[in-house]
């Protein structure tokens, strides 16, 4: 059986990756009352240091493979961290983010875009848009390049690069005021970039 953690990328990073998520929020100002969404939370690399720190029913996780999180939730939260903090998950593989039916104020989607074809970013985009409050603040990584590939559909084995100008264009257009990239340096030569939807 696969380590749930290598299934998420290199085990060395794992530790490293979830902590940095963490901090990046944290510095973009998310604080303990606001609502997080966590996009492909997968077995909690950076949810075992968001749910601790937010407020009761305030972190949720997207996930389809509910047997990677069930491993995050046994291994890595713990189930009294679950009970107390009463995390919420859920299970869709189509990234409708609108269709959870809850206004946030911050969404995570780390190393989500750096796999997704041209659908999908679309996608993710527009559903972040509608999905996050008035002044809220999409934050991801992505791997840069000026050589796109022209794909579509989920591609979790291979890397999938944009251009700055396409993160750029595809932010705008789905309601978003800006995007900024991050002076963050990533394990795994991504990078990190804040969408927000207000000033």
């Amino acid at each position: 059986m696969v380590n749930h953690r290598a299934k998420v990328g290199p085990p060395e990073y794992f530790d490293l990756i979830g902590a940095q998520q963490f901090c990046v929020l944290v510095n973009l100002g998310l604080r303990a009352h606001h609502r997080l969404l966590d996009v492909g939370c997968g077995c909690l690399r950076g949810g075992r240091f968001l749910i601790p720190y937010l407020d009761k029913r305030h972190y949720m996780g997207l996930e389809p493979d509910t047997a990677l999180l069930d491993a995050g939730l046994s291994d890595e939260l713990g189930w009294d961290m679950h009970c107390s903090k009463r995390p919420i998950f859920y299970h869709f593989s189509d990234f409708q983010l609108s269709a959870i039916r809850e206004s946030f104020d911050y969404i995570l989607a780390q190393s989500i875009l750096s796999h997704a074809g041209w659908d999908i970013a679309w996608t993710i985009f527009k559903e972040a848009g509608k999905a996050l409050a008035d002044q809220g603040i999409f934050a991801a990584t992505w791997f840069q390049g000026e050589e796109e590939a022209n794909l579509n559909g989920w591609h979790g084995g291979r890397i999938v690069r944009y251009r700055d100008s396409t993160m750029a264009d595809m932010a705008l257009a789905s309601g978003f005021q800006s995007l900024q990239v991050l002076d963050v340096k990533h394990p795994m030569g991504q990078t990190w970039f804040a969408a927000r939807k207000g000033a």
